[in-house]
């Protein structure tokens, strides 16, 4: 890959760095020896700098010594919404019965 091909970024603050091109920030967070870098799809600070907050609290989460720190119910929270999307008002009923039932 080519010089001008490559993206550059300005370190604005500790994990928070900004492309120079389209003035988005991002978040470069490294977890157990990996870089995780994420768009934080803004272009004012504060508002980053918050997303970024979050993001490392997601990042620690994700990564820990090869074992999630999700547990069963809040990936169920965050798959029903997904799982019901498309289904009729019963089905996504029953979905939401079964769950509670765990």
């Amino acid at each position: 890959m080519s010089e001008n091909n490559q993206t550059s970024f300005r370190k604005v603050a500790e994990c928070l760095y900004r492309n120079e091109s389209s003035k988005i920030y991002y978040a470069f967070v490294k977890r157990n020896g990996r870089q995780i870098r994420r768009s934080l799809k803004t272009s004012d600070r504060k508002l980053a700098e918050r997303r970024l907050k979050e993001f490392r609290g997601d990042a620690d989460k994700l990564v820990s010594g090869g074992r999630n720190r999700i547990s069963f119910t809040q990936l169920g929270e965050i798959w029903k919404p997904v799982a019901c999307a498309n289904l009729k008002k019963s089905s996504a009923d029953r979905i939401e019965r079964c769950f509670r039932t765990l």
